[in-house]
């Protein structure tokens, strides 16, 4: 049988660091925001050029889908999700 743990009660004193207002609580956590979104944002840029770089290595046909997905790690038919719409953008 599961035992979940007792709920903690925190008093108004608690919900804030000691010392630090509402306003710069929620400043602080706008800052944290900015930074996932910016780190959302280089993740999506990396992405992007993952998949231009396996579209590129398909179209040479140097190694073959499957060593390309062993290299990359990802699987074969991944590798051919990410690229069908870039091939035929790159073969222009």
């Amino acid at each position: 049988m599961c035992q979940t743990a007792p709920a903690t009660v925190l008093g108004q004193e608690e919900l804030y660091p000691s010392g630090q207002v509402p306003a710069e609580h929620l400043r602080r956590f706008a800052g944290l925001a900015e930074e996932v979104a910016a780190a959302e944002s280089a993740r999506t840029a990396v992405e992007r050029k993952r998949a231009q770089v396996l579209a590129l290595a398909r179209k040479s046909r140097l190694p073959d889908d499957y060593q390309l997905a062993c290299a990359s790690r990802l699987k074969h038919d991944e590798i051919c999700k990410m690229t069908t719409g870039l091939r035929s953008r790159i073969e222009q």
